[in-house]
């Protein structure tokens, strides 16, 4: 179905990321300005995708007209008290009312890759990133669901792009600013797996030989006392949490088994590349990143606990994890780069290799699968 279309559609897209990953490998071209054009082309990809009717995005534009007439009061009202996460439908409203729908998926695209793209470029800076390596790692991001979830599914890769730029700030940047406490907050209110997501962060903090043993007994402490808060504020929303994950857990409904391929196939390469990091002679580098790989490996830890709940499994090991992999990945590359392959198979070449891989099959049977900007007929 929507042969001609699809081709077209991951045709496009394959052709734009060859040649950003050109641009950044190979060219003079400043990395922020190659990025800063490669945002710009995916958001207006964003704007005239066409979503077929069982997909996220097309249920949004759906909700979308139901919002447009209603004053703020009525909405509220009637479907953000309703909602379980209701960031998300006050977001659709006010898109709704600028009378463009479309311009939705295109915000989140500027506001997610900014985001994944700040992070990129400050790790490059800070640890001395080759443009090689950073253009590998791009295009390795690039290969799986993420672009695809983040202009089709909006909420969860807007809560998770939020966390994890507070995450970044202050693991890898060493910075806390008031503000961090407000974009978890929304980034609660947007989606439900933010509450997985910061637990996560919690326990990153908890496990990482780098935290001392007061900020592991106070990072336990504030996620006891920030649940407790949050179900004494909150306790309808809390139950409606609640039964959200029981449901998730208990009464999974869709499974994809081109999607668990590829999720293995992505597991596989970030046991590699934790390996090859742990054996890193860049003690410094190690060190400043270590609570990002305690948080890459619980992830990846919960997704295989999980790996019979698709939905979980999918949105761990598809999304959160390949995120928290990027600094992971760009130090690994950096320092084989710096010290030579001695005869072996070089850890760029196996994540080129994989990569490929991936993309391939996502632009095949995956999630990529379903971008199209047209329907003939």
């Amino acid at each position: 179905m929507f042969l001609i279309e699809r081709l077209i559609g991951v045709g496009v897209y394959c052709c734009v990321l060859a040649a950003v990953y050109l641009l950044l490998a190979a060219s003079p071209m400043k990395c922020k300005t190659a990025l800063g054009f490669y945002i710009l082309v995916l958001s207006g990809m964003a704007v005239v995708y066409v979503p077929y009717r069982t997909a996220d995005l097309y249920r949004i534009f759906k909700m979308m007209e139901l919002y447009a007439p209603l004053d703020f009061a009525a909405f509220f009202a009637r479907y953000a008290l309703a909602s379980s996460a209701p960031a998300g439908p006050i977001l659709y409203w006010l898109f709704a009312k600028t009378g463009c729908p479309r311009l939705l998926p295109a915000a989140v695209t500027i506001l997610c890759y900014s985001i994944i793209f700040y992070m990129l470029l400050r790790l490059q800076k800070k640890f001395g990133i080759s443009r090689r390596n950073l253009a590998l790692v791009l295009f390795f991001l690039m290969s799986t669901s993420v672009y695809m979830s983040v202009i089709a599914g909006i909420r969860m890769m807007l809560a998770m792009t939020l966390v994890m730029f507070c995450f970044f700030r202050e693991s890898v940047e060493e910075k806390f600013r008031w503000f961090h406490v407000l974009l978890y907050s929304v980034a609660l209110f947007i989606h439900i797996l933010a509450g997985v997501l910061l637990l996560v962060r919690l326990l990153a903090v908890v496990c990482s030989k780098r935290s001392r043993p007061l900020a592991r007994w106070g990072a336990a402490g504030l996620g006891a006392v920030a649940t407790a808060l949050f179900a004494v504020c909150f306790p309808k929303l809390t139950i409606d949490i609640l039964d959200t994950v029981w449901t998730y857990l208990t009464e999974e409904t869709y499974s994809d088994p081109w999607e668990y391929l590829i999720g293995v196939l992505m597991g596989l390469l970030f046991l590699a590349v934790l390996r090859r990091f742990r054996r890193s002679a860049r003690k410094a580098v190690c060190e400043r990143l270590e609570t990002f790989r305690s948080a890459a490996a619980i992830s990846l830890l919960l997704s295989l606990c999980c790996c019979y709940v698709f939905s979980i499994f999918y949105r761990l090991i598809g999304h959160f994890v390949p995120l928290l992999m990027l600094p992971v990945m760009m130090a690994a590359l950096q320092e084989e780069e710096e010290t030579g392959m001695n005869g072996k198979l070089s850890l760029h070449s196996v994540v080129l290799l994989y990569s490929c891989v991936i993309l391939m099959l996502n632009c095949a049977r995956g999630s990529l699968s379903a971008l199209k900007f047209f329907v003939l007929g």
